[in-house]
């Protein structure tokens, strides 16, 4: 059997699997930066791993780009859906993803690099 991974790698493949959505601005700790991972090398600002009774939980907490075609639950699910995606890949034992928006930003999306 393979040993799993440290929280912290794990924590930064979620966050940079979350962090490519496009409706996602940024991860977000909450209150003084409390929402976490912790590893050698820092912290994991917005995403949390942590056992919940027999199962395991991860909660991210998200700053998203507000638009009209899109309502808050539809990219909550888009963001909880690329979280298990990265899970079943690296570490399946974990069974509930919580989300949590954090902020709306009416940021316009970047724009795509001259070809």
């Amino acid at each position: 059997m393979a040993q799993p991974l440290p929280d912290e790698i794990l924590a930064r493949a979620i966050a940079e699997a979350v962090r490519a959505l496009p409706e996602v601005v940024a991860l977000d700790g909450g209150p003084l930066g409390a929402l976490a991972t912790y590893g050698r090398e820092g912290r994991v600002i917005g995403v949390r791993l942590r056992p919940d009774g027999d199962a395991q939980r991860v909660e991210v907490r998200v700053v998203v780009r507000y638009t009209h075609s899109q309502t808050l639950p539809i990219i909550a699910d888009r963001v909880r859906q690329r979280v298990r995606q990265t899970l079943q890949r690296l570490a399946p034992h974990y069974t509930t993803v919580d989300v949590v928006i954090a902020d709306l930003s009416d940021d316009p999306p970047p724009e795509a690099p001259a070809v």
